[in-house]
């Protein structure tokens, strides 16, 4: 991903960590750290998709999870779940920390609308590293670069792997299904980021999800990964309308969304520049609309 970041006027992002602690409102999971541009409203708000104790499906003492929504007033938020040890209260299990990054339209347009890009510049940057203990105020996070729409590396090597084919029939499903549960789960975050690699501007912000935390209505996510022991009672709690997609089977199904149509050929053909071309097409039309309508409206 790394080769699609280049220097720009740096990234303006706010930040909430979510974790459990002690403090002089209550004991348990909450917002326990902030930057001065996150109010009351939003914190409540980011509290509401913190996921707290055990909450991953992973065991992992290293586990993680990268998870993306938006706030009811639009704004794209990129989270990052991660056990950190044990919780004050010393019981067993793990301590997630949840740190949340609050971006504006404009910026996640610089990273093609991709959370993973965000990650990834946050990451090298230092910017994710588990404070202990936190400070109640944190800076602003500032993060420099863009990132363009296409992946390359990560989609050549998962073409090896599952075929160009399932890729399509991947994205296929991603636009259409309201609910989606990719399984095995240890290849979640793998099949997630080719989703959004491919995905076109105007559908990313639509497509919520998380990599690696459990099913919860509180946290009502687009994709999911899914932990098989699981799998009836998701189906119980979350409908007949969610979608199981087997990483590791063909799905034998033929793309039904115009965009899956539209790219088709070329995924077929690994024509990964192609691709890129169409993707930067659709960027800059749903630009060009969203500045109409935003032009109007005024």
């Amino acid at each position: 991903m790394s080769e699609h970041l280049y220097e720009q006027h740096p990234l303006h992002i706010e930040q909430a960590i979510y974790a459990s602690q002690v403090s002089d409102r209550m004991s348990g999971y909450q917002i326990c750290a902030a930057s001065s541009g996150i109010d009351a409203n939003t914190s409540l708000e980011l509290s509401t998709w913190g996921p707290a104790h055990d909450a991953l499906v992973d065991s992992h003492p290293f586990a993680a999870s990268v998870n993306f929504f938006r706030l009811n007033n639009g704004s794209p938020v990129v989270a990052f779940s991660q056990a950190v040890g044990g919780e004050y209260s010393d019981r067993k299990g793990q301590h997630i920390c949840t740190r949340f990054l609050v971006l504006d339209a404009e910026g996640f347009a610089k990273y093609s609308h991709n959370p993973f890009f965000i990650i990834e510049a946050a990451k090298a940057a230092g910017h994710l590293e588990w404070p202990s203990p936190p400070t109640k105020t944190l800076d602003a996070i500032t993060l420099g670069g863009s990132a363009g729409p296409l992946d390359q590396i990560l989609l050549r090597r998962l073409a090896r792997r599952w075929g160009p084919k399932r890729l399509l029939q991947l994205l296929d499903a991603a636009l259409v299904q309201p609910r989606l549960f990719v399984r095995p789960p240890r290849d979640a975050s793998w099949a997630i980021a080719a989703i959004l690699s491919l995905a076109p501007a105007q559908h990313r912000l639509e497509l919520t999800f998380t990599t690696g935390l459990r099913f919860s209505n509180t946290r009502p996510f687009r994709i999911h990964c899914m932990v098989e022991e699981h799998r009836n009672r998701l189906r119980t709690r979350v409908g007949p309308d969610a979608m199981v997609f087997h990483l590791d089977a063909d799905q034998n199904s033929s793309p039904i969304h115009e965009w899956s149509k539209k790219i088709g050929p070329a995924l077929l053909e690994r024509q990964w520049s192609r691709i890129e071309t169409q993707l930067r097409q659709a960027a800059e039309q749903h630009a060009e609309c969203s500045e109409s309508a935003s032009l109007s409206a005024s």
